[in-house]
């Protein structure tokens, strides 16, 4: 008789509020690539960040009052940063669209009078002026806009920018049936191009029309490219593939699902900025069974879910196999509610031959052998579901006020919810509600909770050896900053050093910083994409994140951090220096003269020319991390501009010992731009969420010709000076590559 054990998960966070869950779906859950989370209920959208740099250091008796079977991470349980979007504070705009009108085809279908949200989608990052991304929130009345943060994105509310299906409105080029067309079923943002492309990102709206609208952002403007019509049934759901580079440009697939069963593909090709849709090609026909979750996995394997099957799809020269395959979905567990004919909420990779399908009733069904001959693993999926049940029923199990919401009888008898699933590697974000079938009709809306869970299922288990593997492979070919956040990248490596701090792990960090202090500077990115650009400053980033988060574990690690942010500053500095030599033409004896005639925006710019290069710092193989925090073992810092006057008596400032602050003779301390080293004085200014970095912002608004610091026809820079360019290229943290803050 075989013998399966399975590894209790380890739970990160648990939150419960009162609140309804949106209707279990694929894209209920989101992670964006700054690494926020939204959770979609009835009201709108709830939007968590892990406050992973303040995590709780040890639980409380309430947190700890569910099951002792579960795992809780030794390092303390992971902190949430809580704001979001309130749908019932809209403003009823269906007369303007023209859903009122007693013609209106579909009007009266809608019949839930309170408008609710059906699906939302992240945008790609570095969109936002403040480098975060964008939400897209579609309503259960088919209207869709676009949300951004006003201020903190983490803790301050998100306000409307767009209304799209305003805009659609008043587009005379809409064909018939138009009410139809207004209406939004499926929405989907295109995913990030590769590093060295300038393709728009796209937003794509599926219509009851059976109609595609494409929407392309590009700098800061959101223009509608295009418009399909790609068949009479409405559209059920979207899936980008990644971009694949390709000679003059780069193409994509997007995967389109009807309510009539059908799948089709259409090859979205981006060139020079102009967006192309191909025409669609059939691989899945009509058979009315309902696609419940669409997705794409590595390498090039499209993955649909219907009620009890899962269909593959592929092309891939990576793949032996080829066309469509099916496999059937099985029961898992004898628990109430456990069926496989549920709703599909997400699909996810665990690995290059591994991916899991969760559904509604969470059930986890475990896929293998993906790049041969897949097959279900049943031994695997019930372990998964079982971890699953057990977090969501763990609230139950203990008292207080984390128990608010119990439902009476044995745990066999209750039904674990699951309104929407997402993963960022090995952790998983899920959101739902316990509920059985004799209580489902006593609880009122006032009394139902919505749990929000964050925990390791351990789906894929990892060696400290592999662990210590992925961090390398991920510091040694750094994601780009500009399209993934810090805390996006360094998420799933610090959760499992939250949960398992080991020796190895934390010195692979410390070695890792050894590594990368010793590496040679970048040779290719020129100007600003020697701050923005470069793979070398990215990991160096990522590694001085790390370091500084995990020296809670390992305090020597503290003096590696300090290593690294010498070197970045240095690398910065010099990247500064030498692209303000270019935009001015002018040489470091020069600079002197040019500080006297320049204006008070530039002149602590321009006074990074009056130092000599900043030398990369040389270490041997003996080098010792503590040695690189002394003041004498800093690289030197560029000369200051001439002393800025303090704002509150007038006197000069000089540079303090910290490198961003400036102290006048009557103890006035000010903090200096981290870009122009000009004095922050008023609140007209951003800080970095990571690491608290200050930086103005820009006084104008951006236009053509400044984005990338360009000259004008007559060789000379815009009329606002190095500054503004300087300010408007900044999308991330030049320390850190964190996402901005308004400071109000």
């Amino acid at each position: 008789m075989t013998v399966h054990t399975r590894t209790m998960p380890t739970v990160f966070s648990a939150r419960s509020t009162y609140a309804t869950p949106a209707q279990p779906a694929q894209g209920n859950v989101g992670v964006s690539a700054d690494g926020q989370v939204f959770v979609l209920t009835s009201r709108g959208a709830t939007i968590y960040t892990p406050d992973l740099f303040h995590a709780l250091q040890g639980a409380d008796d309430d947190r700890q009052a569910g099951s002792s079977r579960l795992r809780r991470p030794a390092g303390g349980e992971l902190g949430w940063l809580t704001t979001g979007i309130d749908l019932s504070r809209a403003e009823d705009r269906g007369e303007a669209y023209g859903w009122g009108d007693p013609d209106d085809p579909i009007g009266g279908l809608v019949t839930d009078q309170e408008r609710s949200g059906r699906a939302a989608a992240w945008s790609p990052s570095g969109l936002h002026e403040m480098g975060g991304c964008f939400l897209v929130l579609l309503t259960s009345h088919g209207q869709v806009s676009v949300y951004a943060p006003t201020a903190d994105p983490a803790t301050k509310a998100w306000a409307e920018l767009v209304d799209l299906t305003m805009l659609l409105s008043m587009d005379s080029g809409l064909g018939d049936p138009r009410r139809l067309q207004l209406r939004t079923t499926a929405i989907a943002w295109s995913p990030a191009p590769p590093r060295d492309s300038a393709a728009p990102a796209l937003l794509v709206l599926g219509s009851c029309a059976g109609s595609l609208t494409v929407w392309s952002y590009a700098g800061t403007t959101l223009r509608l490219a295009e418009t399909v019509h790609v068949g009479s049934a409405w559209i059920a759901a979207l899936a980008w593939s990644e971009w694949t580079a390709e000679a003059n440009g780069v193409s994509a697939q997007l995967a389109v699902a009807r309510n009539d069963g059908s799948v089709a593909l259409i090859r979205v090709t981006c060139v020079a900025g102009e967006t192309v849709l191909g025409t669609q090609e059939t691989v899945h026909v009509p058979d009315a069974r309902q696609v419940t979750a669409l997705q794409w996995v590595s390498p090039g394997i499209l993955v649909f879910a219907k009620p009890g099957s899962v269909h593959l799809w592929t092309r891939s020269e990576d793949v032996p196999w080829r066309g469509p395959r099916m496999l059937r979905l099985q029961r898992t567990g004898n628990w109430a509610g456990s069926n496989p004919f549920d709703r599909c909420v997400a699909i996810h990779q665990l690995s290059p031959s591994a991916l899991v399908v969760v559904l509604a009733n969470a059930a986890h069904h475990v896929l293998t052998d993906l790049l041969a001959e897949p097959a279900f693993d049943t031994a695997a999926s019930l372990a998964a579901s079982l971890a699953a049940r057990d977090v969501v029923l763990d609230p139950m199990r203990g008292g207080g006020a984390r128990a608010a919401g119990q439902v009476d009888g044995p745990e066999h008898a209750v039904t674990a919810v699951v309104s929407g699933w997402a993963a960022l590697g090995d952790l998983a974000f899920w959101a739902g509600e316990p509920f059985t079938f004799h209580s489902l009709d006593s609880v009122t809306e006032g009394r139902r909770v919505l749990h929000v869970f964050a925990a390791d299922l351990h789906l894929s288990p990892a060696s400290t050896d592999e662990r210590v593997a992925a961090l390398r492979a991920m510091l040694n070919d750094p994601p780009a900053l500009t399209a993934q956040s810090p805390l996006r990248a360094l998420l799933p490596h610090a959760a499992r050093i939250l949960a398992d701090p080991a020796p190895a792990v934390l010195s692979a960090v410390a070695d890792a910083a050894r590594a990368l202090l010793d590496r040679k500077a970048d040779a290719a990115p020129h100007g600003l994409a020697a701050i923005y650009a470069s793979p070398r400053l990215d990991a160096m980033r990522l590694c001085a994140t790390l370091a500084g988060w995990a020296a809670r574990f390992d305090p020597q690690l503290e003096a590696c951090a300090a290593a690294l942010r010498t070197a970045i500053n240095a690398d910065v500095d010099r990247a500064l220096a030498g692209w303000t030599r270019e935009q001015t033409r002018t040489s470091t004896a020069d600079c002197v003269a040019l500080m006297a005639a320049t204006t008070d925006a530039d002149r602590g710019l321009v006074g990074r020319l009056c130092a000599v290069d900043v030398p990369a710092p040389e270490h041997g193989p003996d080098f010792d991390p503590a040695s690189a925090s002394t003041p004498a073992a800093r690289a030197p810092a560029p000369a200051a501009a001439p002393a800025d006057p303090c704002v509150a008596c007038g006197t000069p400032c000089a540079p303090s010992s910290a490198p961003d602050t400036a102290v006048c003779a009557h103890g006035h301390v000010w903090a200096r731009c981290v870009l122009t080293r000009a004095l922050v004085v008023d609140q007209h200014a951003r800080t970095c969420a990571a690491c608290g970095a200050v930086a103005l912002l820009p006084r104008s608004p951006h236009h053509a010709g400044e984005r990338d610091g360009e000259r004008g026809a007559d060789g000379d820079m815009d009329a606002d000076g190095l500054a503004d360019v300087l300010l408007r290229a900044a999308r991330i943290c030049p320390r850190c590559g964190g996402r901005w803050a308004r400071v109000v």
